[in-house]
């Protein structure tokens, strides 16, 4: 077998070419996950052995002999897999590729997946590596430490594990050092060591809060230890076992698990399910899709495809299929034309639509139901528990909300003038603004300014007051503005329906410099829901501050320009140093203002040869091509979801035409 295994790797054919340099997804990625494989000749050779060999159970996480067949899985079945998901276009990822997206928001193929082989299996290793090695994909190998000293032949042994560790094909990490199930008097089922208190035959808890904190610790370095002494490479991924438990664990377990997990690892699997996890998902507690072992490719193609967030158009998407939401806490139920949620007794029901991580500009409508009994919730840019913008609909009253670091702000209460009624809602947010309609009645005078700018989910919730609440939602759809800007010099070109075709409109200064722009137009804009941007000309370090003071000299409207204007818009100038326009965008960032940065075709290879400059929005007069490498540069090194491209020409001279809560 060890001679199988230095031949699996060593033996090298196509070395993987992943195109990092191409990614430009930041969206997430999907995960899943094998328990071993092997020929079917030695399957059932090891089936057979399992009923002989009673230490059998334990390698098998405790169950009993001939769950080892139903767990493992053959090789050709994998292979056909695999070339299924390859023919796809799925791209395998690396534990690194993963860190780098959660942490510094590096950017994923389009479709990329992460192959998971638990237990550390040698012949998954022997098996797998050659189907694998002949597609160009990798896969990440999680060890149990004690298998890797103890005297099993099944698992990979120290020298093996050391020449897996060089091999490009595998990353190695952790499932914690011991397998070896705990208060086995107690129940035929595994307990897992780090899931209870050791306890006598009774039940009774024999180990205290201190000593259980200190042997759950101590399993995380010993574990950690022991692979980078084998091998030299630190494991920066875990694999909690099982699954789904963690949070279900006695508070002092969980805890001092979490604890180790952030401690000593980068990220952490400790859920099974939904193969797909997204940027907001936290990584010390990401997903995988455990394959059973008789699945076929197309029920994996299926599962991969249910689970796969929503790709928007410039359609509005009707959002009352089931399979559209990603259930956070209580139930969802979806019905023609609409859904509902219903909220534990203690908490809040959330559910969050696929695919809407990363949006910056939507605008949803819907029927809604204030309720006595409780109340319901509109999500946009959900990104974490402190970080969204909501619309609660309480019984008399709703109410706009901006949830920041800062806390929670209350921006508008609009009173119902039939509480209890049911109301037809219109939210719409375009960069630091946001904007609503009750019964096609505008909300406020202006679009409401927000203190926070980013990204994140659509998503709806419910709450009761210590009691289940059922909230219903209906007619909801959901609608992603085109990611296109327009330059607009006057007010008479911003048509009524300007709104929903345009996601931002330039204000261009004018061509005497000691005049200033026209306010009206930027009103109208602001007025409409759409992000305004005043260009302004001259060094950027004196750029913000000149059309401040230009505005403010606006007789009886200065004030009221200032809180509608989106940001400012400068020209990158190759000659300017990166930490002149680094230094306005934090200048206006103070202000609660966005930078636009204007970029030509001609301008895009200088720009992307310095560092340092991140604007709020790249406002780009190229067209938006698949072929171009150079615009593909920028969307690997930036978020895609930042850039704004041109109206076309040739619909240049119209004027820009609804406002999505009214269209």
């Amino acid at each position: 077998m060890v001679a199988g295994i230095g031949w699996a790797i060593f033996i090298r054919k196509n070395l993987p070419d992943y195109g990092r340099a191409t990614w430009s997804q930041r969206d997430g990625f999907f995960a899943i996950s094998f328990k071993g494989m092997a020929p079917d000749a030695v399957r059932n050779y090891q089936f057979l052995l399992s009923q002989v060999v009673t230490r059998f159970k334990d390698w098998m996480n405790g169950t009993q002999g001939g769950q080892y067949k139903k767990e493992i899985i053959s090789d050709q079945r994998l292979a056909a897999l695999m070339e299924a998901i390859k023919a796809q276009g799925y791209v395998p990822i690396k534990t690194q590729d993963i860190i780098a997206f959660y942490t510094k928001g590096a950017p994923l193929p389009e479709k990329g997946i992460y192959i998971m082989f638990e237990g550390g299996r040698k012949d998954s290793l022997l098996f797998a590596h050659p189907i694998l090695q002949d597609l160009g994909f990798n896969a990440a190998l999680y060890v149990y430490g004690d298998k890797i000293t103890g005297n099993n032949p099944f698992f990979l042994r120290r020298q093996e594990l050391r020449d897996v560790a060089k091999n490009q094909f595998w990353d190695v990490e952790s499932m914690g050092y011991s397998s070896q199930c705990i208060n086995t008097s107690l129940s035929k089922d595994c307990i897992y060591p780090l899931t209870d208190y050791l306890r006598d035959s009774n039940g009774k808890q024999i180990e205290s809060k201190k000593e259980v904190v200190a042997r759950i610790f101590l399993d995380y370095d010993k574990a950690n230890a022991d692979i980078f002494s084998i091998t030299k490479v630190k494991p920066l991924a875990y694999c909690f076992i099982p699954a789904n438990t963690l949070q279900l664990l006695p508070k002092d377990i969980a805890d001092a698990n979490a604890e180790a997990i952030r401690r000593d690892y980068e990220m952490a699997f400790t859920r099974a399910g939904s193969p797909y996890n997204s940027r907001n998902d936290n990584r010390f507690r990401l997903t995988r899709f455990q394959v059973p072992p008789d699945w076929t490719p197309a029920q994996l193609l299926a599962e991969l495809e249910h689970n796969a967030p929503i790709r928007f158009t410039g359609q509005p998407l009707q959002c009352d299929q089931e399979r559209l939401w990603r259930l956070q806490l209580g139930s969802l139920s979806t019905h023609p034309r609409g859904l509902a949620i219903t909220s534990p007794a203690d908490n809040d029901g959330f559910a969050l639509l696929r695919g809407s991580e990363t949006i910056r500009s939507l605008g949803c409508r819907m029927i809604v139901h204030p309720d006595k009994s409780g109340e319901s919730a509109v999500y946009l840019r959900y990104s974490n528990p402190k970080s969204y913008i909501r619309v609660r609909v309480l019984y008399d009253v709703l109410q706009v909300q901006e949830s920041t670091a800062a806390g929670l702000t209350t921006l508008l209460q609009y009173p119902l003038p039939e509480p209890g009624k049911p109301v037809r809602l219109a939210v719409q947010v375009k960069g630091n603004r946001v904007t609503m309609w009750a019964n096609d009645i505008l909300a406020s005078q202006y679009p409401l300014p927000l203190h926070g700018v980013g990204q994140g989910s659509f998503g709806v919730g419910a709450r009761g007051e210590n009691v289940p609440f059922t909230g219903r939602f209906d007619d909801v759809t959901v609608r992603i503005f085109p990611p296109m800007w327009a330059e607009v010099p006057s007010a008479d070109r911003i048509g009524a329906t300007a709104a929903s075709s345009l996601t931002a409109v330039l204000i261009p200064w004018p061509a005497r410099t000691d005049q200033c722009p026209d306010t009206t137009a930027l009103m109208v804009a602001a007025m409409r829901g759409i992000g305004t941007y005043l260009m302004v000309p001259g060094a950027p370090e004196a750029a913000i501050q000149k059309a401040r003071d230009c505005l403010e000299k606006e007789p009886g409207t200065g004030e009221l320009t200032l809180l509608l204007v989106s940001g400012f818009a400068l020209d990158y100038d190759p000659a300017v140093p990166a930490a002149g326009y680094a230094a306005v965008i934090a200048e206006a960032h103070e202000h609660n203002r966005q930078v636009a940065l204007r970029l030509g075709h001609r301008q895009l290879p200088a720009f992307l040869k310095v560092s340092g400059i991140v604007p709020d929005w790249f406002l780009l007069d190229v067209a938006d091509t698949a072929h171009d490498s150079v615009l593909a540069a920028l969307k690997h090194r930036f978020d895609k979801g930042t850039m704004l491209f041109r109206r076309k020409a040739a619909d240049a001279s119209a004027p820009l035409q609804v406002v999505y809560g009214r269209d």
